[in-house]
């Protein structure tokens, strides 16, 4: 499979944040260093702050280009899909990036794989509250990327202004007030349910080296009214105070029944989407760690688990191949395959 992530960072399109309102498309001579730099992938890029007086949604433009063979074998306008997180309180949105009639159409395998044809592209606007009416337009920081079955764009961070604070010695009180307030220790979903459980299995990934978060799941399942469609997650995460439960780790030398007690709960998203139907199929979730905080660190890194099955926890109802990706603030997984199978194939022609 060719690679899954641009690496063309945002602010390459070289536009300033005014720009991008107005803006209908790219430059021809920008299109052109594109394809002499042989870029693959899909670029979105967007302003790094915005103005709430002055506009009431953020706007992107971006390009989608590959090689002719591998432009057909997913279509963009189709099945692409919009994924927007609100960094403060890690809320996640997901939605067909595009207005369109959205029919299931397969992912051509064989021409994924291919060299076939020149380089091309085509270039998007897209517009957040258009794609999400129910967005809350608060101030804060969001982070969006473009997402195409198992491709996905850089990131686009951008910071929605308002209640700027100027005195410094009220923006540390403020501070210190947020950092004082504690996360629930409650977990979504609950212990059990869904068949979730947050505890490290044989079947876990390795935990990532830097921050980020890895799946693992079968590659084939069966769909038979009594299989499962098994994730598992493992996750080094950031853990801000907004997110600390301030209760203490569980001593490894105590003796006595067991009770769940995370220091930290994050929200953690749970993407998919098929290699037929591309509705984007979201789970939000809040997984917790039990790692030892330093009170002192500002952002300390903390890591988990986590095991879910996904014919409990999304409407899956459709026999095909979930591109499936997990995300956390501006961290995002690297997409696997799940492949969910009619029984009925096993029976021949």
């Amino acid at each position: 499979m060719p690679p899954s992530t641009s690496t063309l960072p945002q602010g390459t399109l070289g536009f300033a944040d005014a720009d991008f309102p107005s803006l209908f498309d790219i430059p021809t001579e920008t299109k052109f260093e594109l394809m002499d730099r042989e870029f693959r992938g899909i670029l979105l890029d967007g302003p790094r702050t915005v103005d709430p007086a002055a506009s009431q949604t953020v706007h992107y433009i971006g390009m989608r280009m590959d090689v002719e063979g591998r432009m057909n074998a997913l279509e963009f306008f189709g099945k692409a899909t919009l994924l927007t997180i609100r960094l403060d309180s890690g809320e996640i949105f997901a939605e067909w990036a595009f207005e369109n009639d959205h029919k299931p159409t397969p992912v051509d395998y064989e021409r994924l794989e291919t060299e076939e044809g020149d380089l091309s592209g085509i270039t998007y606007r897209l517009d957040l509250r258009r794609q999400f009416p129910e967005f809350p337009w608060e101030a804060g920081e969001i982070c969006s990327r473009v997402i195409l079955w198992n491709l996905r764009s850089n990131e686009v961070v951008t910071r929605i202004e308002g209640n700027e604070v100027h005195d410094p010695e009220v923006a540390v009180f403020l501070e210190s007030k947020r950092q004082a307030v504690r996360a629930s220790p409650e977990v979504d979903p609950d212990w059990g349910e869904w068949g979730f459980c947050a505890f490290e299995l044989p079947e876990s990934p390795p935990l990532p080296d830097e921050p980020g978060i890895r799946l693992k799941g079968a590659r084939i399942t069966v769909g038979t009214d009594d299989a499962k469609l098994l994730l598992h997650g493992s996750f080094h995460l950031p853990a801000p105070g907004r997110f600390q439960t301030g209760l203490p780790p569980v001593d490894p030398e105590f003796v006595g029944p067991h009770l769940p007690r995370p220091t930290a709960v994050l929200p953690i998203g749970i993407l998919l989407m098929g290699d037929e139907s591309s509705l984007p199929l979201l789970l939000q979730m809040k997984a917790p760690s039990f790692d030892a905080i330093d009170p002192d660190e500002p952002e300390p890194l903390v890591t988990g688990h986590f095991r879910l099955d996904l014919c409990q926890a999304l409407p899956i109802d459709r026999f095909q191949t979930y591109a499936v990706h997990a995300v956390a603030g501006k961290s995002l997984s690297d997409p696997i395959l799940m492949a969910w199978v009619n029984p009925r194939l096993l029976e021949g022609p």
